[in-house]
C-alpha cells in the first residue's frame, strides 16, 4: 500500500485530467441509467400490455414519479400522433442516451491518457536520475541486468498494474454509489442481500490477485538475472571463447531461462484462471440473486 501511495504522488501534477475524468465518468454513469432496461416498461404502453396513463403526478426524484410522468407523456403522444410516432420517440431517446453514455465514457478515457503516460514518463526520468546520482560503489555490488530490468520491465509493470487502474479508481466509486442508490430505491431487501453476497466472491478473487503479485515479483527478479547473464556474456565473450567455456555458459543460461519460463507458465495459468473463475462466481451470485428475488416476488 505504501508503494501505491508513493506512486500516486506522480499523479498530482495531472489533477486537471483526473478531475475531468471524474466528471465525464459521473455523467456517463447517469446516462447509463436510461439504457434499454429503463425503456422496457414504456414499451408496454405502445403494444397494449400496460394501461395508458391519463393524469400526471407531482414531480419527484424517484423511479415511480419519473416512470409515471414519462408514461403519461408517452400516452399523450400516442393519443395525439399515433403509436408509430411514439415508438420513434422511444427509439430516439435510447439512441441519444446510449450515444451520450458511450461518448462521455470515451471522453473520460481520452483525458486520462496524458495522466497515465505522463506518470510513467516521470517515473522513468526519476529512476534514471537516481541511477546517475548513486555512488559508484553501488554498481560493484549490483548487477547491471537488475538495473536495466528496473528501468524497463519494472516501470512497464507499474503501467500495467497501477496506472491502468487509475481510470478504474476514478470511475468505480461513482458507478457503485449511483447504482447502489438506484438499487435501494427499487428494492432495499434485494440490495442488502447482494451487498452481503458479493464480498464472498470478491474475497476468493482477491486471493488469486495476491498470488499473482507474489509471482510477478519473482518473475521480475528472474528477468533481471537473465539480463545480467546476457550482459556478462556479451562483455566477456572473448574470455569465454578463449577458455572454450561456451557449453558451460549455454548450460547456465539455459537453466536460468528454464526457471524463468516455469514461473511465467505458472503466472499465466493463474491469470487465465481469473476470468473463468470470475465468470463462474458471477453466475453463482446471479443465480442466488434470482432465487432470492423470486421469493420476494
Amino acid at each position: 500500500m505504501k508503494r501505491f501511495l508513493h506512486t500516486l504522488k506522480y499523479v498530482f501534477p495531472y489533477w486537471r485530467n483526473a478531475l475531468l475524468n471524474f466528471l465525464y465518468n459521473l455523467l456517463s454513469v447517469l446516462f447509463s441509467l436510461f439504457s434499454f432496461t429503463m425503456v422496457i416498461p414504456f414499451l408496454g404502453i405502445l403494444f397494449g400490455k400496460q394501461a395508458t396513463v391519463d393524469n400526471p403526478v407531482p414531480f419527484e426524484f424517484s423511479v415511480n414519479s419519473l416512470t409515471h410522468n414519462f408514461n403519461y407523456l408517452l400516452s399523450s403522444i400516442i393519443k395525439t400522433y399515433g403509436p408509430e410516432y411514439a415508438l420513434l420517440l422511444v427509439i430516439g431517446i435510447v439512441v441519444i442516451m446510449v450515444f451520450l453514455k458511450t461518448g462521455l465514457n470515451y471522453a473520460a478515457k481520452y483525458v486520462i491518457s496524458p495522466l497515465r503516460m505522463g506518470v510513467i514518463r516521470d517515473i522513468r526520468n526519476s529512476v534514471y536520475n537516481k541511477i546517475i546520482r548513486l555512488h559508484i560503489g553501488y554498481y560493484s555490488e549490483e548487477r547491471k541486468g537488475d538495473i536495466m530490468s528496473r528501468m524497463t520491465s519494472d516501470v512497464s509493470e507499474i503501467e500495467v498494474s497501477i496506472m491502468r487502474s487509475i481510470d478504474i479508481i476514478l470511475q468505480t466509486p461513482i458507478t457503485i454509489i449511483i447504482y447502489i442508490i438506484s438499487l435501494f430505491i427499487m428494492s432495499y431487501q434485494l440490495t442488502l442481500f447482494v451487498l452481503i453476497l458479493l464480498p464472498v466472491s470478491g474475497l476468493i478473487i482477491g486471493r488469486i490477485g495476491k498470488s499473482l503479485r507474489r509471482r510477478s515479483s519473482e518473475v521480475q527478479r528472474r528477468l533481471g538475472v537473465l539480463l545480467s547473464l546476457i550482459e556478462e556474456t556479451l562483455g566477456g565473450l572473448r574470455i569465454i571463447k578463449a577458455f572454450n567455456s561456451e557449453k558451460k555458459a549455454e548450460t547456465r543460461f539455459w537453466q536460468e531461462n528454464q526457471g524463468y519460463t516455469r514461473l511465467m507458465i505458472k503466472m499465466w495459468r493463474r491469470m487465465d484462471l481469473a476470468v473463468p473463475m470470475g465468470e463462474f462466481l458471477g453466475t453463482i451470485v446471479v443465480v442466488i440473486m434470482m432465487w432470492f428475488g423470486g421469493t420476494l416476488v
